[in-house]
């Protein structure tokens, strides 16, 4: 087993138990709130469990392809910047680039 993919599997998998154990709390807090027993429907967990951790899983992933837009959208900057330069037009100068 390489090391890439022992490391892809921890960061699919860490985001998952976080949003799962995030789910779980909601839920015991939710009954506790309301001075219920904090396992007093036990699917209500087992539905928050999932949808923390599908919740999660789907930020993790559109944080990843938003970024690959804005890298995409930065070289397409660049590469305006430099034909606006070889023009000789005068442009605000990008940041941080």
């Amino acid at each position: 087993v390489s090391m890439e993919g022992v490391l892809s599997a921890a960061m699919v998998g860490t985001p998952t138990l976080i949003g799962a154990g995030f789910g779980f709390a909601v839920q015991c807090l939710s009954n506790a709130m309301r001075k219920y027993p904090l396992h007093r429907h036990p699917w209500e967990h087992v539905i928050a469990i999932g949808l923390g951790a599908s919740f999660v899983s789907n930020m993790v992933t559109w944080t990843d392809g938003q970024r690959v837009l804005l890298e995409e959208n930065m070289a397409k900057a660049k590469e305006l910047q430099k034909k606006a330069d070889a023009l000789g037009i005068r442009t605000p100068k990008m940041q941080n680039m």
